[in-house]
């Protein structure tokens, strides 16, 4: 009795099916040419004189703020979150050379409410004495 009140719907939904794969001619579309894309790393800058992060190793910076809450890899890339002081700071580590160590080249800061914060505050507020 089941597959009775089913039929209609399934015949319903291969008719509907094969009208959306067909186009003019009857013929399918070929499939789309996708190719994979990494973007590369950032042209690595001297950071600012004073600046306690930029440049330095992510076990350097893990030393000086704490273990990390978020440790991701993607591609060449490397990201460390760290959270306290009211602040979540996002840090990104990229090699400068082929074969060199990755160092912080960019830093995000923000509230727990998302909204952009000072990120000397936020560092110098994590940060180990």
């Amino acid at each position: 009795m089941t597959v009775l009140r089913l039929a209609p719907v399934l015949v319903a939904a291969t008719l509907l099916g094969a009208c959306g794969a067909a186009t003019a001619g009857g013929k399918l579309p070929p499939p789309a040419s996708v190719s994979a894309r990494i973007a590369p790393p950032p042209v690595f800058r001297a950071p600012p004189a004073g600046d306690p992060v930029l440049g330095q190793s992510a076990a350097a910076v893990s030393k000086l703020l704490g273990s990390p809450r978020l440790d991701l890899r993607e591609g060449a890339g490397r990201k460390l979150q760290f959270r306290g002081a009211g602040c979540i700071v996002d840090i990104y580590f990229y090699a400068p050379r082929a074969q060199s160590e990755p160092v912080a080249t960019h830093i995000d800061a923000r509230g727990q409410d998302g909204r952009d914060a000072d990120r000397g505050y936020c560092i110098g507020a994590m940060a180990k004495p």
